[in-house]
């Protein structure tokens, strides 16, 4: 799903083929990772046991709206194998922040890789 804010588009999407910068630098053993592609272009690797879908990017207008929310929903499984899920996110230049919610809880990635 994608959210526009002005004249520019904001949003995430998951991506079917991901790029060979990220996946040189994308890390197994960390459940959620941040990777800054080029400037306003960023990949958030998500490592987890289950079904997960990015459900939302949304701009903060309660705030000066320099954060971006994105929203995941995840099904665990408790024998799965443990899967990729790369996601493209597109901000402004105005965004400083990132809030990332899985299940309605607010997490913090494990590995920021500029």
């Amino acid at each position: 799903m994608l959210a526009a804010c002005s004249s520019s588009t904001v949003g995430v999407s998951e991506v079917e083929k991901v790029p060979d910068e990220v996946q040189a630098v994308s890390d197994s053993d960390k459940r959620l990772q941040l990777i800054y592609s080029e400037e306003d272009m960023y990949y958030i690797v998500f490592h987890f046991t289950g079904a997960v879908e990015a459900v939302a990017a949304t701009i903060d207008t309660e705030t000066s709206g320099d954060t971006i929310n994105v929203d995941f929903q995840v099904t665990p499984e408790q024998d799965g194998e443990m899967s990729e899920y790369v996601y493209k996110l597109i901000l402004d230049r105005e965004h400083e922040y990132i809030n990332v919610q899985i299940n309605g809880e607010t997490v913090y990635f494990d590995e920021s890789v500029v």
